[in-house]
């Protein structure tokens, strides 16, 4: 579901989920600092959540919510749990295939 709205209003999805999940994700990162081997089912939930969001069809949407992506980064890919490191790598993949890739956007006849 979070896929499909992405694709048709980047801006507005992202506005939405970006500030919200990552001051979830840093909560639960910040809760776990006691014992950072805890594995927690709601971390990777949602972790996993974030990583659905930068699913988009070019990198202009997530030059805004780039520095909230990277501080999520910064914070999970610490983690000492197996699963939530491969998670938050997980993230870092999709973002580097956002920026990377070129889309067509447009199926409009070509002005020649």
């Amino acid at each position: 579901m979070c896929r499909s709205v992405v694709s048709i209003k980047p801006e507005m999805t992202l506005k939405f989920f970006i500030p919200h999940l990552k001051e979830r994700i840093l909560s639960l990162v910040q809760d776990r600092s006691g014992d950072p081997r805890r594995q927690d089912k709601e971390l990777q939930f949602i972790v996993g959540f974030k990583i659905m969001t930068p699913n988009v069809r070019g990198p202009s949407y997530l030059v805004p919510h780039i520095e909230d992506i990277c501080a999520v980064l910064d914070k999970t890919l610490t983690l000492q749990q197996k699963d939530n490191y491969e998670i938050a790598t997980n993230i870092l993949e999709t973002v580097m295939a956002s920026f990377c890739q070129i889309r067509i956007l447009k199926d409009a006849p070509a002005n020649l």
